[in-house]
């Protein structure tokens, strides 16, 4: 059963691998969901290149990404998507 990992941009950064940064106190891995809710000062993290994910929801915030791969799903509600 996949983990839901929550983004809550606890460590003052962007840095999806810290994990502070998340409600279980890990980054998600591949077979992991992702939600990024938005509404933090911190509503934009940046995956490191390479990083996977079982399905990714963005509610609002953003996402700053140069390789992301999602296997199952994602729903994009609000918010923005910068590929760098």
């Amino acid at each position: 059963m996949p983990n839901i990992c929550t983004w809550i941009g606890k460590a003052s950064s962007l840095n999806w691998s810290d994990p502070k940064n998340w409600d279980t106190g890990a980054p998600p891995g591949p077979d992991d969901d992702a939600v990024i809710p938005g509404g933090q000062t911190y509503d934009s993290p940046i995956p490191p290149p390479g990083t996977a994910v079982r399905n990714l929801q963005i509610s609002s915030g953003g996402l700053s990404v140069r390789r992301l791969s999602v296997k199952s799903s994602s729903t994009w509600q609000a918010g923005h998507l910068d590929a760098c």
